[in-house]
């Protein structure tokens, strides 16, 4: 983070190639996230929230940075948790109590 190595408060794991996953219902998903946005994903992003403490700290992904509209895929797992999103450059902050899909 920030040019930095630092503990992330959250598992994760990712999948670059979804065509490579050996869990079918990986395939599944990702066809379905790509069907209800209109998007074709190649690769599926994790995270596995153990409790209400694991986080994320505000960030962009950098996707956003080479096209205008970026949708990313990502499967959250385990617990719910604070969801929050802010606009950029400045804006309010919008707060979802989530919870993670179930598998």
């Amino acid at each position: 983070m920030y040019g930095r190595r630092v503990a992330e408060p959250r598992l994760t794991a990712e999948y670059e190639d979804i065509s490579a996953a050996p869990q079918r219902l990986l395939h599944v998903i990702t066809a379905t996230l790509g069907q209800h946005y209109g998007v074709a994903y190649h690769y599926l992003w994790f995270n596995l929230y153990r409790t209400h403490r694991d986080s994320t700290s505000w960030h962009g992904d950098p996707i956003g940075k080479v096209q205008e509209t970026s949708t990313v895929p990502v499967l959250s797992l385990g617990a719910t948790r604070r969801f929050l999103i802010k606009p950029t450059p400045a804006g309010p902050r919008i707060s979802i109590n989530f919870a993670p899909a179930l598998l």
